[in-house]
């Protein structure tokens, strides 16, 4: 009976023993976290974004998740990497050294549940989200020209016809520090860039059709961008109309031009 004991013990020793070390050379003894689809996606586009601004600082990241997602994180905030180690972000830049860090392999697969934003919206300051499908809803939502594309998506975010990417007049890489105007407001976001009163979309005063490479006056600034586009003296915002008929000069229609100039050479005045 004592050998009968004695031989059971040594077989529960065993076999614990196989599970320890099965345990610590395969590494399942790790709690698996699935992954949060929405939280990549944001991490993914933020490292996208960062990478293509040539000085990316947290000012920079701070200012893209607005405009992309419609808010910034209120820290701390606790992220699971693809490997299920997890890291405890504090700020800004600590989350700038992570979104620039992903690869293919090392890459943030979920976000701990619930955390907190600032939206600094009209209809909210801040808030807390409490799952992947509240997360969703609200980056789904932030679309700034209702235009039913999410920012995040969208190529063009005020829908003024000139693209996100030829937003970014300082060539830097960052749509969002681009204010031609001064009116507090990025041209990205802005639908008169250069604040002259006529819309950026209406800019277009020649057959090209393209809003971005219009330049009537040729002197190297395009029309969304020059408040004077036919160099007349007179600025676009009060002589876009100059026969009163209610059509924006120099748009290649009937006989309009710009500031009783007949830049369009349609016989107009």
């Amino acid at each position: 009976m004592k050998n009968l004991s004695k031989l059971s013990t040594l077989i529960l020793i065993a076999i614990l023993s196989l599970t320890a070390c099965t345990k610590k050379d395969d590494g399942t003894n790790k709690q698996d976290t699935a992954i949060d689809v929405t939280a990549k996606k944001v991490m993914d586009n933020m490292h996208t974004t960062m990478s293509q601004i040539t000085q990316a600082d947290a000012q920079s990241l701070d200012r893209n998740m607005k405009e992309n997602f419609g808010f910034t994180f209120m820290y701390p905030i606790t992220l699971t990497y693809n490997n299920d180690v997890t890291v405890t972000v504090n700020n800004s830049s600590e989350l700038l050294d992570i979104v620039t860090g992903i690869t293919e392999t090392s890459y943030i697969k979920a976000i701990n549940y619930p955390f907190n934003i600032d939206a600094q919206t009209a209809s909210r300051s801040s808030s807390s989200i409490n799952s992947e499908t509240d997360l969703q809803t609200t980056i789904e939502s932030h679309d700034s020209d209702g235009d039913g594309i999410p920012n995040y998506a969208d190529d063009d975010d005020d829908n003024d016809t000139v693209s996100d990417q030829d937003e970014d007049v300082n060539n830097d890489g960052d749509v969002t520090n681009d204010d031609t105007d001064n009116d507090g407001v990025a041209n990205v976001n802005d639908t008169d860039d250069d604040g002259d009163s006529v819309p950026t979309a209406n800019e277009t005063y020649d057959a090209s059709g393209d809003v971005a490479n219009t330049d009537s006056d040729n002197d190297g600034t395009p029309n969304y961008l020059d408040t004077d586009s036919d160099n007349d003296g007179v600025s676009d915002g009060q002589d876009n109309d100059a026969n009163g008929d209610g059509n924006v000069d120099d748009n290649g229609g009937g006989n309009d031009d710009n500031g009783g100039n007949d830049n369009d050479n349609d016989g107009g005045n």
